[in-house]
């Protein structure tokens, strides 16, 4: 008999896109999610591009309009769209409390982000393009790459402590050294601008490269324009972070040539 269940229904928007399969069915059984190759992707889309939602976007447009006023962030902020996904009172919290189901909620996230790309691929373009701007305004990039080493955790959320010792079966010490990595990752702003222009560096060496190497050259720029991509324009890119360009220095060091 067919298993009729939650986990035998695709989450997916679009015409017939087939019942979930294998991992996608692991995914929704072993986490009570949507199916799907990642947990959460809906959520995530949902929180990136929440600036050019609206209430039509969502398949019930009246539960689109209740979640979007009961917000406690401002929705058309893109530096606030960090807090829409994980803080109290943001998108995803919301949408939890008027769909507790995590399926239907999860479904109904990536559903409506999808709506908002088809009705606005303009407007989500425009995110990435801030988003990507805003690595270039220090005083922004100093604040965010202060929350990825985590200083203010403590000062932010009182229960901290506890909930690193629950989750990571970890207890550490009053504050957590100053090393030379945590130095190094603050003080780098200049070589994180270099990785944010690395395909401009690529499309250099292709001008510059004799012709028998530049379909490698051009390999490498595609790579480096999807890390840039990936850090401004896709999932994961809520905010500035530099921890998802760290893979541009690849495409770099993998570029090295000597111009004919």
């Amino acid at each position: 008999m067919v298993e009729q269940g939650p986990c035998s229904r695709n989450c997916f928007p679009g015409p017939n896109p087939g019942p979930p399969h294998g991992v996608q069915v692991v995914v929704c059984k072993a986490l009570g999610a949507c199916p799907g190759y990642a947990a959460s992707t809906g959520y995530v889309l949902l929180a990136t591009w929440a600036p050019v939602l609206k209430a039509k976007d969502f398949p019930d447009e009246k539960l689109g309009a209740r979640l979007l006023e009961s917000l406690d962030y401002d929705l058309r902020d893109p530096r606030l769209r960090n807090d829409q996904l994980f803080s109290p009172g943001g998108l995803v919290h919301r949408l939890k409390e008027l769909l507790p189901d995590e399926i239907k909620a999860e479904a109904a996230a990536r559903i409506a982000a999808f709506n908002a790309l088809r009705r606005d691929p303009m407007g989500v373009a425009g995110l990435g393009m801030r988003t990507f701007l805003d690595f270039f305004d220090v005083k922004y990039l100093g604040k965010m790459i202060a929350e990825d080493l985590a200083f203010h955790q403590e000062d932010e959320h009182s229960n901290f402590r506890e909930v690193f010792k629950e989750r990571l079966s970890m207890v550490f010490a009053e504050s957590q050294p100053m090393t030379w990595l945590r130095r190094y990752y603050l003080a780098a702003v200049p070589w994180y601008w270099a990785l944010l222009l690395t395909p401009l560096v690529g499309l250099w060496a292709i001008f510059r490269a004799p012709s028998n190497r530049k379909g490698a050259l051009f390999l490498l720029f595609l790579a480096g324009l999807l890390t840039l991509g990936s850090a401004t324009f896709w999932l994961y890119s809520l905010w500035s972070g530099t921890f998802i360009l760290w893979p541009g220095w690849l495409w770099l060091c993998g570029g090295r040539f000597r111009p004919g």
